[in-house]
């Protein structure tokens, strides 16, 4: 499962799924749970939009169906009605941290995974896979103070081995909120 923080609206969620040559027998992904992609079996390339409503400031995406792989190609997401303008809120909000883009994207043999963070607390920094699956503890929850903060990602998994070829996600976390970035890791 992934989550995207997104202010509140209407989103046009676009996926593509398959790999022409390569042959998976399940595949599925769900946006806000809304299906896009339901057991379809191997028809090569697939692209399928939906229309999605996100209220709770966090787009959530669910893949792979019964541990299977989901291969997914491509994500778009796209504001369909104006969400720049925020709601009001009474008192001061709270501190976010910021992910940076991964450096270089894509990777070989490694790429540098950079967040400043507003103020201290605990944090954690990880790798999934496409599935969701975490493959890579970087920095697990620990205090954190404010400030600048890296880490150094080899391509590989907790036990040192490397990984596949592939997409994969870093995920950070602080201050009850998740933020996700994209890398891609070449051989």
């Amino acid at each position: 499962m992934f989550e995207f923080d997104l202010p509140s609206g209407t989103y046009d969620v676009t996926v593509s799924v398959g790999w022409a040559g390569r042959t998976y027998a399940h595949q599925q992904i769900a946006v806000e749970g809304v299906p896009l992609v339901t057991d379809e079996g191997d028809p090569g390339y697939l692209v399928r939009t939906a229309e999605v409503e996100v209220a709770d400031s966090r787009l959530t995406l669910g893949m792979g169906i019964r541990d299977e792989y989901t291969m997914l190609n491509y994500l778009e997401i796209e504001a369909v009605d104006d969400v720049s303008a925020a709601p009001e809120t009474e008192g001061p909000l709270a501190p976010r941290a910021t992910l940076f883009a991964a450096r270089p994207n894509p990777c070989n043999p490694a790429t540098l995974l950079r967040f400043p963070l507003p103020a201290a607390g605990a944090a954690a920094l990880s790798v999934c896979d496409l599935a969701g699956r975490r493959v890579r503890t970087l920095i697990p929850r620990q205090p954190m103070a404010a400030g600048g903060h890296q880490a150094l990602w080899r391509g590989d998994n907790d036990t040192g081995r490397a990984l596949a070829a592939g997409v994969y996600f870093y995920q950070l976390e602080f201050g009850g909120e998740r933020q996700t970035g994209r890398v891609v890791l070449v051989k």
